[in-house]
């Protein structure tokens, strides 16, 4: 586990210099450090440090981009500063890697991506296991399992917000999830129906979410 000092000392270098941004995150109780060259000022990032700048981002969320040369708070520049800086700056949440707008729209792609890759995985065990079933039975699921294909249509291209791709991507089964919600609607329309689902499935878990976090507190 790597403390503060250690990551100080790792990155002093790059602090001083004022050249590369240095991304400061944690992983658990450690401190963790990259240190990239793309030029951020302009979010114009190298494909290999966006590459990486985005699994940094799904491992912590109030990740920060540093550089010495445009942000203060490091003192004389000592080890001891330097740590006493990265420290400020993470606290007070300064230059937030989600906030850099290529790292946003990059981030909620690939969130879309994933969740739109687990429900097809999803729906492909499902289909799985309907084929192995009675004919009669396989008759009863006809329409959920209709309905769960028109679901993953839909899932490919509606545009949920962040914190939509982060509830729905904390279940195993977005889809079934989503079916639960589904049946107990009017068919009429059910298209819209469908992303209406969604949407109100993404907001009760946020809601939940919420309340479970409050209840922890």
């Amino acid at each position: 586990m790597a403390t503060l000092k250690e990551i100080a000392k790792e990155v002093a270098d790059e602090i001083r210099d004022g050249i590369a941004w240095v991304i400061i995150y944690k992983k658990g109780q450690s401190w963790e450090v990259l240190s990239v060259w793309s030029d951020l000022t302009t979010s114009d990032w190298e494909p290999d440090d966006l590459s990486e700048a985005l699994e940094i981002l799904r491992v912590d969320q109030e990740a920060v981009a540093l550089n010495g040369y445009y942000l203060g708070h490091f003192g004389k520049m000592t080890f001891s500063d330097i740590a006493e800086g990265i420290r400020w700056h993470y606290e007070n949440g300064t230059n937030l890697l989600a906030d850099d707008e290529t790292i946003s729209q990059h981030y909620v792609e690939e969130e879309r991506n994933r969740l739109y890759n687990r429900a097809v995985r999803e729906q492909n065990a499902y289909r799985a296991w309907l084929l192995v079933q009675p004919p009669r039975k396989i008759l009863d699921y006809a329409f959920e399992y209709a309905i769960r294909e028109d679901m993953l249509q839909i899932l490919e291209d509606i545009e949920l917000e962040e914190n939509q791709l982060e509830v729905l991507l904390k279940t195993d089964t977005p889809l079934g999830d989503i079916t639960k919600r589904f049946s107990s609607r009017d068919y009429t329309n059910y298209k819209n129906v469908i992303e209406d689902t969604i949407i109100e499935c993404t907001k009760e878990k946020i809601l939940n979410n919420a309340n479970d976090k409050d209840l922890t507190q």
